[in-house]
């Protein structure tokens, strides 16, 4: 389960990472917006993603994470709930608990995440999409390449 974690030693994270850290990755954990655009126009559920993102934030709170090494944060708007975690140059599956969302209430999280032989070496532009009905009950797994992220843009179902 995902969980926060202290470690004494901060590896280096590394400047090359995939197409999907630098766009939302980036964003949510240093907190500005400028690396997103490019890979945005190319992939519309980042654009989404982004364009879902409205200030002031209700809520913003870090899920998970272990200091050099990933992390995961929600943030709250009035109308979504936006998810970014990103990695160090070590790729590994994250299992994110939702018991952040309202209770009693359907969801959809539309999930973009780093494809399957996306690497932040090669292979730096491959994503994929996938779309999940989720619950604070649920459980939702992310796999993050070497280098990689990925959002998750979470709306009530209507």
């Amino acid at each position: 389960m995902c969980r926060l974690e202290q470690i004494t030693e901060q590896p280096a994270l590394q400047k090359r990472r995939t197409g999907c850290f630098d766009s939302i990755g980036c964003y949510l954990v240093d907190g500005f917006i400028c690396c997103a655009f490019f890979h945005a126009r190319m992939y519309p559920p980042l654009l989404e993603f982004i364009s879902a993102q409205q200030m002031p934030w209700l809520e913003s709170r870090t899920l998970c994470g272990k200091i050099g090494e990933y992390i995961a944060m929600m943030r709250e708007t009035k109308e979504a709930y936006l998810v970014g975690v990103a990695t160090n140059e070590e790729g590994r599956t994250l299992d994110l608990p939702m018991d952040f969302l309202e209770k009693g209430t359907e969801y959809e999280a539309v999930v973009v995440e780093d494809g399957d032989d996306a690497h932040y070496l090669h292979n730096r532009e491959q994503l994929k999409v996938r779309r999940q009905q989720v619950s604070a009950d649920s459980v939702v797994q992310v796999k993050l390449a070497p280098g990689g992220g990925c959002c998750l843009l979470i709306r009530k179902k209507i």
